[in-house]
């Protein structure tokens, strides 16, 4: 008489399976193990809730068909991690980093443990651990966006573009040149960086601006022109020998200055241009000089 053996068991799906479907009585049978990708075979029972097992019979022993429940352990298997990174010119893309590759293991059916990296300049989106597959496909994508660098520009009194932001690798476009009244720009220090690494302050570097005067004696009255940053100072020459001295600026009469030298400040001053003259008396007659400022 043949007897049918059903084989079945948790996870059974996929198993391989070596061992007689039928049997006859006066069959000896040894069980042999089962073998299931990402799993670990743990006995054949004949009940299913795994408290009875069976390892085969003699002949005689089994007189009728059986059913084999099939016990497996998770095993330990391999998963994979990418580590993608935030493309520059096509910021919508990411390509991996293939350095950054991990593999990994862990027990089937279980969740991934993938680890955030720190990577200069970059941060992490969000992620989700996966379930591990038994064939070792698992495949976790982790992907990373550029930060935004910020340059922080100390105008030191001028005006201009006070922030430069990019994302971080991206080139530094130089900002327009900073203005300020009565100085020139020289440079950033420190020196502005070509591309976005860290976020940083450079301060304006300023110069005074260039003062020259052109001096035009009108009636013998002679004047010498000294300047310190954006002051000329005009002085007349042999002053003991003058009184009453009159100065004026563009025509306009300077009435707070009546001494023999004039200091005229160009700092908050629009015109590049400005004529200064000056009118003293000697012996009961005027002398006159004109001295004409540039602000270069």
């Amino acid at each position: 008489k043949a007897e049918q053996t059903a084989f079945r068991g948790s996870g059974s799906d996929g198993a391989e399976n070596e061992n007689p479907s039928s049997f006859k009585e006066t069959d000896a049978i040894t069980l042999v193990s089962a073998s299931k990708t990402g799993y670990e075979f743990a006995g054949w029972y004949t009940d299913e809730d795994y408290t009875q097992q069976i390892t085969g019979w003699s002949a005689g022993e089994k007189t009728e068909s059986i059913t084999l429940y099939a016990k497996w352990k998770a095993a330990t298997v391999s998963y994979t991690v990418k580590y993608y990174l935030q493309n520059l010119n096509d910021t919508a893309s990411y390509t991996e980093d293939s350095a950054l590759c991990e593999t990994l293991t862990g027990i089937t059916g279980e969740n991934t443990e993938a680890a955030v990296k720190e990577i200069t300049g970059f941060i992490v989106q969000n992620f989700n651990q996966v379930t591990i597959a038994a064939d070792g496909s698992t495949v976790v994508s982790i992907y990373y966006d550029r930060n935004i660098i910020t340059l922080t520009l100390d105008l030191d009194g001028g005006s201009g573009l006070s922030l430069l932001s990019g994302l971080y690798g991206s080139s530094v476009t130089e900002p327009d040149i900073p203005v300020k009244d009565g100085y020139t720009f020289d440079s950033w220090t420190p020196s502005l960086p070509s591309t976005f690494i860290e976020n940083g302050t450079y301060t304006a570097v300023w110069t005074s601006a260039v003062i020259s005067a052109t001096v035009e004696s009108i009636s013998d009255l002679e004047v010498t022109t000294s300047t310190s940053g954006n002051i000329i100072t005009v002085s007349v020459t042999d002053s003991s020998s003058y009184t009453d001295f009159v100065w004026y600026v563009n025509g306009k009469v300077q009435s707070d200055e009546t001494s023999s030298s004039f200091a005229f400040d160009m700092t908050e001053l629009d015109d590049d241009v400005y004529e200064i003259i000056v009118v003293a008396e000697k012996d009961d007659s005027y002398y006159s000089a004109e001295v004409i400022v540039k602000k270069n």
